[in-house]
């Protein structure tokens, strides 16, 4: 359990955010924390959504799995992009 330093972009907003997640966070956890900076700010929530889909390096990663196991493998280094959009 480690602050771990992310770029989170939201689809559709102007800026992208600096936001600490957490090691042990699932990346559906890690897509909130990054929402919550921008749906209802700078973008409106989309009732059709049923949650969030994250993506890095243009690949799909599974809700379920836990931001550590990318940073052990090495394919999630500090301040790595990070593409959040809705789910539908």
């Amino acid at each position: 359990m480690a602050l771990f330093p992310l770029y989170g972009y939201f689809k559709g907003d102007y800026i992208p955010r600096l936001i600490a997640v957490d090691t042990d966070d699932t990346f559906a956890q890690v897509a909130g924390k990054i929402a919550e900076h921008t749906v209802g700010r700078t973008l409106p929530n989309d009732p059709r959504a049923k949650g969030y889909v994250v993506t890095i390096d243009d690949e799909i990663i599974d809700p379920a799995e836990i931001l550590g196991a990318r940073v052990a493998a090495q394919k999630v280094q500090p301040l790595h992009w990070v593409d959040v959009n809705f789910a539908y």
